[in-house]
């Protein structure tokens, strides 16, 4: 009976006519990005020469576009950068500002008080809503123990 039924063995367990003498595995074909043949070193520079060509085209668009120079290109490219951020105003223009807000409120600049203000009025009305809160439930559990007390008494007069 052992020998039609097979032993148990620890570990990895493959088929007695499979997988033994088969020798290594077949190698692998390259990866799709190497598969080229071409080393870098060889398009390295090629590469390198077209992006610097390219780059200077684009600087020769872009003084053309600017009127000649690429200096000017780039004041160009400031101007539009001042269109969408306008520059900070002068430091006496923003205390003029600052003292016109004063004038017109002087709690204008006072956001720690403001708020230390709120929060000492929202803590008031939490302590009030405690203070004036009874207790829910303990009436009825006073009035249950009573009609207990009244029941247990009667029960012992019985006796």
């Amino acid at each position: 009976m052992s020998g039609s039924r097979p032993t148990l063995k620890y570990g990895l367990n493959l088929p007695a006519g499979r997988g033994r003498g088969r020798g290594p595995p077949p190698p692998r074909p390259p990866l799709a990005a190497f598969a080229g043949g071409d080393s870098s070193d060889s398009d390295g520079d090629a590469g390198v020469a077209r992006a610097v060509a390219r780059q200077a085209a684009q600087k020769a668009a872009d003084a053309k576009a600017g009127g000649g120079e690429g200096a000017q290109g780039v004041g160009d490219c400031l101007a539009r950068a001042r269109v969408r951020h306008p520059p900070p105003r002068p430091l006496f223009q923003v205390a003029a500002a600052h003292a016109a807000a004063l004038a017109q409120d002087a709690t204008a600049f006072q956001y720690d008080e403001v708020y230390d203000d709120n929060a000492a009025a929202a803590r008031g009305a939490v302590e009030a809503s405690r203070a004036d809160r009874a207790p829910r439930y303990v009436s009825s559990l006073l009035a249950q123990a009573k009609a207990r007390e009244f029941e247990e008494e009667a029960a012992k007069e019985r006796r």
